[in-house]
C-alpha cells in the first residue's frame, strides 16, 4: 500500500513539474492572446483555432510562414480588444494582419493599431481585401499594464466588415538581420544638396523568423557630406543593426564668373569707338530735321491766315 501510495505521489509531482516547465518554455518562447482571457472588447469578436486561420489573400487562406502557429482572432471594424498583461513580461507584441472578407464592395479597407497603456505603439497602412498580410512587430514598453489591439475604418467608411489578427503574440524577440530592401531614389547630388531618403525602404529580420518592411527615415542617417564632391558612404542603423550604401557627390561643372564678365565690357579698339561716334551724329542729324520740318509747317500755315 505504502508503494502505491508513494507512486501516485511521485506521479503527480512528476505532472507538476513537467506543467509548470511547459509554462515556462511557453513563457520563454511566446504567449498567443488567444490563450489569455480579454478585459473587454467591442465589436464582434470571435477567437479561431483552426490551422490556417481566415485571412485571405488571392483568394485563398493565408499560410502562416517560419512553422507560426495561426491563432487568429476575427473581429469586425470597428473594434477594440482591451488585455492586462500586467502579470507577463514580454518586449514584443508580434501579428499578421489581414481582411477575410472575400467581397471588395463591403469595407474593403482597414487600419490596425496597437496601444500600450494608452500610447500608440504601432498603426499600420491601409490593408485592403487582397493584399499581402502586413507582418506587425511592436516593441511594448517596460512595465505595460494594458494592451488594446484596435481596427478602424479604412477610406471606404464603417461597414463591420471582419478582419483577423493573425497569430498575435506576446514575444521575446531581437533583430537578428537588419538589410536594404529598396534603394533610395536619389543617387546622386550637387555640391551643398541635402540629403533625400524618399523610396529608400529596409527589412527587419527578428529572431522568430519574422520580416518587417520599413521606410527609410532620415534620423536612421549618417556619413552623409555634400560639401566635397566624391562617393559617399551612407550608413543605416536601427538598434545597433547596419546597413550601407553610397551615393555621389557630383563636381561642381559650371564656372565661375570672370572679372571681365561681371564689369561693364568697354569698347577695345577704334572700330567699336567710331560706331559709337556714328550713332550719335545720326541721331542728332534726326532731331534737327523734325525740327525744321515743324518750323517750315509753321510758316506755311501763318501765310495762309
Amino acid at each position: 500500500m505504502k508503494k502505491v501510495i508513494f507512486i501516485v505521489i511521485t506521479l503527480f509531482l512528476a505532472a507538476s513539474l513537467l506543467s509548470v516547465l511547459a509554462e515556462e518554455t511557453e513563457n520563454e518562447d511566446g504567449l498567443y492572446l488567444t490563450k489569455i482571457e480579454y478585459v473587454s472588447a467591442t465589436g464582434y469578436v470571435t477567437p479561431i483555432f483552426d490551422i490556417e486561420g481566415t485571412i485571405r489573400h488571392d483568394n485563398e487562406d493565408f499560410k502562416y510562414p517560419h512553422s507560426i502557429e495561426a491563432h487568429p482572432i476575427s473581429v469586425s471594424e470597428p473594434s477594440e480588444i482591451v488585455y492586462d498583461i500586467s502579470e507577463y513580461n514580454y518586449t514584443h507584441f508580434a501579428a499578421y494582419l489581414g481582411k477575410n472578407a472575400v467581397l471588395e464592395a463591403r469595407g474593403a479597407h482597414v487600419v490596425f493599431v496597437v496601444w500600450a497603456d494608452g500610447e500608440k505603439i504601432y498603426e499600420s497602412e491601409t490593408v485592403a481585401v487582397g493584399d499581402l498580410p502586413v507582418a506587425c512587430v511592436a516593441k511594448i514598453p517596460e512595465g505595460t499594464k494594458e494592451l488594446k489591439l484596435e481596427v478602424n475604418a479604412g477610406i471606404d467608411g464603417v461597414d463591420y466588415d471582419t478582419s483577423t489578427w493573425g497569430s498575435p503574440m506576446l514575444v521575446n524577440l531581437e533583430v537578428t538581420d537588419f538589410k536594404e530592401k529598396r534603394q533610395v531614389s536619389k543617387t546622386e547630388y550637387k555640391v551643398g544638396e541635402e540629403f533625400s531618403p524618399n523610396g529608400g525602404f529596409y527589412t527587419i529580420v527578428y529572431s522568430n523568423g519574422m520580416e518587417v518592411d520599413g521606410m527609410l527615415t532620415e534620423d536612421m542617417i549618417s556619413g552623409f557630406d555634400s560639401e566635397t564632391p566624391g562617393a559617399k558612404t551612407i550608413t543605416v542603423t536601427y538598434e545597433e543593426k547596419t546597413y550601407t550604401f553610397e551615393v555621389t557627390v557630383l563636381e561642381d561643372e559650371t564656372p565661375a564668373p570672370t572679372q571681365s564678365q561681371k564689369e561693364t565690357k568697354e569698347p577695345t579698339d577704334e572700330s567699336e569707338k567710331d560706331g559709337g561716334n556714328l550713332g550719335i551724329i545720326i541721331a542728332v542729324v534726326v532731331a534737327t530735321a523734325v525740327v525744321v520740318a515743324v518750323v517750315v509747317a509753321i510758316i506755311v500755315l501763318r501765310k495762309k491766315q
